[in-house]
């Protein structure tokens, strides 16, 4: 890790030839602790979509003027897969953007493989990799490095490549490519959905799911609870504080996955006791719903 300046005391930016660059305060690497690693993972995802991260250790320490990629180091924690499975899921989605073509060989170089997969250390690297290679998922080649032997080259196989695009889709799998939302289908809240949260998870890449836009004669509980299950995270807007919202939310938080909550500035007061602990994306219009969740989504779980 090299730090390449110092903008102000307590706080640094560093090039990493592991994780990128990325920005830290003094206060968050004592946060960040032994979870540091999880930070690695998140830096040197956010560095592949052109994002430079800055980590602070609370909400309130972020300036009004900071760059789009300041976060919290308990936010980027979240952004980490919650679960094995779903570890397991995002690092073969990950081997499959690094593959141009079937059969392509990904070279493993140790410093850089580890956080694209999600890995630890080299340990967990060759436990997930035996993983996959018993499941028919990748071709493996391993060589002798000392007394260690390691894997050196990686192809996945056509089994692997069908996998990772089901987890894309969202199809047999518990993290996809489909996003739940949860709010109040009141009239007011049409822009809300339409030019804030709609709009921001298209452009993101996520496909918007919203039950009362899907016509069904199924029970309206079971159909909620398998869509909620079917989507890789949540937006929940208590805006209007809709039992149902919080509802939604806590089905999604018991699966271990992450909810954005968001709500109108004016109402957050009232917002229930068990989820105000949470950092609500706040917002006054529509357009700032769109920005502020656009930014979250790129910080927490692209």
């Amino acid at each position: 890790m090299i730090p390449v300046s110092r903008p102000a005391i307590g706080h640094r930016w560093c090039e990493c030839e592991t994780c990128g660059k990325f920005g830290i305060t003094e206060d968050a690497i004592e946060i960040a602790g032994d979870a540091a690693w999880k930070l690695s993972c998140h830096s040197f995802r956010q560095n592949l979509h052109g994002i430079e991260p800055y980590y602070y250790e609370r909400r309130e320490s972020i300036p009004p003027n900071a760059h789009r990629g300041a976060i919290t180091v308990s936010e980027a924690l979240e952004w980490f897969p919650q679960s094995t499975a779903e570890r397991l899921d995002r690092a073969l989605e990950s081997l499959a953007e690094a593959s141009n073509f079937l059969g392509e060989e990904v070279s493993i170089a140790c410093n850089i493989i580890c956080p694209r997969l999600f890995a630890r250390n080299i340990t967990e690297l060759k436990t997930m990799l035996q993983h996959f290679q018993d499941e028919k998922y990748i071709n493996q080649w391993n060589e002798r490095i000392n007394m260690f032997v390691i894997p050196s080259r990686i192809a996945l196989t056509c089994k692997g490549l069908q996998r990772a695009g089901d987890l894309k889709r969202g199809i047999n799998a518990e993290s996809g490519y489909q996003a739940f939302v949860a709010m109040s289908f009141d009239n007011s809240m049409i822009d809300a959905y339409e030019k804030g949260i709609k709009s921001a998870l298209e452009e993101a890449g996520f496909k918007p799911y919203r039950v009362d836009r899907d016509p069904h004669n199924d029970k309206i509980c079971d159909i909620i609870t398998s869509q909620i299950k079917r989507s890789r995270f949540m937006v929940a807007d208590v805006t209007g504080h809709r039992n149902g919202v919080y509802f939604e939310a806590g089905l999604m938080k018991g699966l271990g996955r992450h909810v954005i909550f968001t709500c109108k500035r004016n109402e957050i007061k009232d917002a229930h006791f068990d989820t105000r602990q949470y950092n609500h994306i706040l917002w006054d219009t529509p357009e700032d719903l769109k920005s502020g969740l656009t930014y979250r989504i790129e910080a927490t779980i692209k």
